[in-house]
């Protein structure tokens, strides 16, 4: 692989898990926004759609917490989606501190058609593989994961 920069990456580096990963995850996202923006979202706003498509009615804790963020960075990214009409933040029954969100009626439709993308993405990614080596690799994703949680949440 040669970078823009004329700097050759080794093999060796190539190779190695973290690399992989990381640029897994690089070429994942820009896949991602590309078929996004179409739904004129960014990444982060769809994937709070598809977390809300799971856990629609959540607060905005629950939802940073779900996500792995911050609850500031929630509230932000609550306000765009509001902006554009595609949630509704309802005050709490039991806690009038906090809100849940919903997603508006408007996005549902196009938060399934967004779920059937993002399925394709990730089928696309895998075409090469066998069923059997599809299986494997999400244990060993799952076995990675867990073991990471494990040293994090010390």
């Amino acid at each position: 692989m040669t970078m823009p920069s004329g700097i050759n990456l080794s093999g060796q580096v190539l190779e190695q898990p973290g690399f992989l990963f990381t640029d897994i995850a690089r070429l994942y996202r820009i896949a991602l926004d590309r078929r996004m923006q179409k739904y004129d979202l960014t990444r982060s706003q769809s994937w709070m759609v598809s977390f809300l498509c799971y856990f629609d009615g959540s607060t905005q804790q629950q939802l940073a917490d779900l996500m792995g963020t911050g609850k500031g960075g929630i509230g932000k990214l609550v306000d765009r989606l509001e902006q554009k009409g595609l949630v509704t933040r309802v005050v709490d029954a039991q806690d009038c501190r906090s809100k849940r969100i919903f997603l508006s009626a408007h996005i549902k439709p196009i938060a399934q058609e967004m779920e059937r993308e993002i399925d394709q993405l990730v089928t696309d990614s895998l075409r090469d593989l066998q069923e059997s080596d599809v299986a494997q690799l999400k244990n060993w994703l799952k076995t990675i994961r867990m073991t990471l949680l494990g040293a994090v949440m010390v």
